[in-house]
């Protein structure tokens, strides 16, 4: 029976740690992603609050200039 050290690694093992790594890899870019589309839709949310408070502001100033 042959004598395997903590550093030699059998082609199995060394696939199964090749596929781990890929699929550590897929979800930190899934996180990454995720992370990213939900500050876009935070920021679009904002925008879209901002230029509410806007047109609001500017109804209230023409309604004071027709008075």
């Amino acid at each position: 029976m042959p004598k395997f050290y903590f550093h030699q690694q059998t082609p199995e093992m060394q696939a199964k740690r090749r596929a781990l790594l890929a699929n550590q890899i897929k979800r930190k870019e899934r996180i990454v992603a995720k992370s990213e589309e939900k500050e876009m839709v935070s920021l679009e949310r904002r925008q879209s609050e901002v230029l509410k408070y806007e047109q609001s502001e500017q109804r209230k100033q023409e309604r004071e200039q027709r008075r």
